[in-house]
């Protein structure tokens, strides 16, 4: 029977040898390059032994790929951690080149401190072993890689005041989270608006949704407890867009959101 991970390296390897294919360098000279051993490289691309993300980090240098094979070291350990329903979303994610996301309970995965998130899945999770929770914060903070990117996507949140408030493990986990959110906001291609407690209504009340832009296109992402929907029909994610055009009407400017962030925060010191 073939192990988890027995595929995984496979599926890898064969990448990693279309690549230094396609860029005509033989092993012999990967491996002067690398400092890896050609014996090891041969290995890797046969599926016969284990990858590092180290490796295939020089194997991307060294092949000039652009963290094609980074990308996808990730991507592999991501699904082998994330459940089967998220992936879909997961590899969206990944592709997206515009994330457009409206919170009204917690703040979203990809700005979330690690401690943040440990006390949300444990608080989802209540009978899961330790290492299992571990297991989804280290697939969470892969996904997050991708804000590092060389060319990240545009990332734009909108998130209601609740979502500052709650006190989310406690005062000091929840007030470093606030301070993640403030350097978040101040990156170029990311958007943080807040909707504010003194808006008597507005038309996001009932549930939050992401939409992912990819080719062109977009994928409306909708999430409950135990399962997430995601669909391209015109319909649907023409709705949720100019939902997301009334809410970015009905949240404070982002110069404005940053302010009240920052007052909140003070709140919790």
């Amino acid at each position: 029977m073939v192990s988890k991970n027995s595929a995984r390296w496979a599926r890898i390897g064969r990448q990693m040898r279309a690549e230094r294919e396609k860029v005509g360098i033989p092993l012999k000279e990967l491996a002067e390059v690398t400092g890896i051993s050609a014996a090891m490289l041969s290995a890797m691309e046969r599926g016969k032994r284990g990858i590092k993300r180290s490796h295939v980090v020089k194997i991307d240098a060294a092949l000039g790929t652009k963290k094609i094979l980074e990308g996808a070291w990730d991507g592999s350990a991501e699904s082998d951690l994330l459940p089967p329903w998220f992936q879909q979303a997961a590899q969206r994610e990944r592709a997206a080149t515009e994330i457009r996301q409206y919170s009204l309970s917690v703040v979203p995965g990809l700005v979330q401190t690690e401690e943040y998130m440990r006390t949300l899945l444990r608080a989802g999770l209540p009978n899961a072993p330790t290492a299992k929770i571990e297991e989804l914060v280290q697939a969470r903070k892969t996904r997050q890689r991708l804000l590092e990117a060389e060319v990240p996507p545009r990332l734009l949140l909108i998130l209601d005041e609740m979502v500052l408030r709650r006190p989310v493990g406690g005062r000091a986990i929840m007030g470093r989270q606030l301070d993640r959110l403030i350097e978040v906001a101040d990156w170029p291609y990311v958007s943080v608006q807040v909707v504010p407690f003194a808006t008597e209504v507005h038309p996001g009340l009932s549930n939050g949704f992401v939409l992912y832009r990819v080719d062109g296109g977009y994928l409306l992402w909708l999430e409950t407890r135990r399962s997430g929907t995601g669909t391209q029909d015109g319909e649907a994610v023409d709705d949720y867009l100019r939902l997301f055009g009334d809410l970015q009407g009905a949240a404070l400017p982002t110069a404005a959101s940053l302010k009240l962030i920052t007052e909140i925060r003070g709140e919790f010191e």
